[in-house]
């Protein structure tokens, strides 16, 4: 039995379904809820694939992971953007415009699946 390796393989079918709470927040217009949401599939996608704690999980530690999982630069390129934008409206929700919410969700689901050819 391998249950880090069980919990790899289904990370991505794992984040599509937190995908469909960042949906449900862009269709609502909740700019704040999209972005949470969106933060938080990402981490623990990237917590899934690697068997680490989604909580603890930083931006620096999937950059210094990803020249040695082969993520290609666009991919690495697109997810720190992510990444830092969800972080900066969790933590100043004013910072949080209403954009177009649901092509920031089309985006997210995009890079995990290039992440998950990658990983």
């Amino acid at each position: 039995r391998d249950p880090a390796g069980q919990r790899a393989r289904q990370a991505l079918r794992a984040a599509e379904t937190r995908l469909r709470a960042a949906e449900r927040a862009a269709r609502a217009g909740e700019a704040l809820g999209t972005h949470v949401a969106l933060h938080d599939t990402l981490a623990r996608y990237l917590a899934d694939t690697w068997a680490a704690a989604a909580a603890g999980l930083t931006l620096l530690e999937p950059l210094a992971r990803r020249a040695a999982a082969g993520v290609p630069d666009e991919a690495a390129r697109r997810g720190r953007a992510l990444w830092e934008e969800a972080d900066l409206i969790r933590y100043a929700p004013a910072a949080a415009g209403t954009g177009d919410l649901p092509a920031r969700v089309a985006d997210a689901r995009a890079l995990l699946r290039e992440l998950e050819r990658a990983l």
